[in-house]
């Protein structure tokens, strides 16, 4: 768990110090991907995503942990990137958007399988770009933004 927070927080600290190059969609973008990488495709990481999924649960034992070492500091630190690249945004929406993303791209992770089982063997070849990039474009119309326009 501590390995993902790291890496993510490296991510996003590497995305704010070049905010001013960087489009919205480049750091969504950057971010969603950055979920589908070698931390994600093997049977480890199915079973690490298996605990961080019951330990987000109500009934959790270490939820707090869980929370405090992974969701909360990869939370700040983009919603910050975020409202640095669109100040015209709220804090509160902001949060709400990275929860809805997060969520999306925990879903397209913990399903890819049963999703793949849904497509054709030339579509699984493209599987992450394809989903990297609809999330980042249903992010971006979720979110409003200007970049998208």
């Amino acid at each position: 768990m501590d390995s993902i927070t790291l890496d993510k927080l490296a991510l996003l600290k590497d995305l704010d110090e070049r905010h001013s190059e960087a489009t919205l969609e480049q750091i969504l973008h950057s971010y969603n991907y950055s979920f589908f990488d070698a931390h994600f495709s093997s049977p480890d990481s199915d079973r690490l995503l298996q605990i961080i999924y019951q330990e987000m649960a109500p009934d959790a034992i270490a939820g707090d942990l869980v929370a405090e070492r992974l969701v909360i500091p990869i939370h700040q630190a983009f919603q910050k990137i975020i409202l640095k690249t669109c100040p015209e945004l709220n804090e509160d929406y902001v949060s709400r958007s990275i929860r809805s993303i997060t969520g999306q791209v925990l879903h397209f992770i913990r399903t890819r399988e049963v999703l793949k089982g849904i497509r054709t063997a030339e579509q699984n070849q493209t599987f992450i770009e394809d989903t990297v990039q609809h999330i980042t474009q249903f992010s971006l119309r979720g979110i409003g933004s200007q970049d998208y326009a």
